[in-house]
């Protein structure tokens, strides 16, 4: 309940854009596409993970476009 109020703050009634993982094209397995999504120009995914509603599968880092990021830095490296 807490991730989708924070995502109804921060994306209700805003422009949202996705970033497809390049490393990930193919998507997930069960054929989902994976990457970052923004609202109004805020990074989603990190303040997520930040407020501790979402993690990071470091399974997947050495693949993705994204594990060089300073929000994915702590869970990559």
């Amino acid at each position: 309940m807490k991730a989708k109020k924070l995502v109804q703050s921060l994306c209700l009634n805003k422009k949202g854009e996705v970033d497809i993982d390049d490393g990930q094209r193919r998507g997930d397995r069960y054929g989902r596409e994976l990457g970052v999504v923004y609202c109004d120009g805020i990074n989603l995914n990190k303040e997520l993970i930040e407020n501790k509603l979402a993690t990071i599968y470091s399974t997947y880092c050495d693949i993705s476009e994204f594990s060089n990021e300073e929000w994915t830095k702590p869970h990559c490296h």
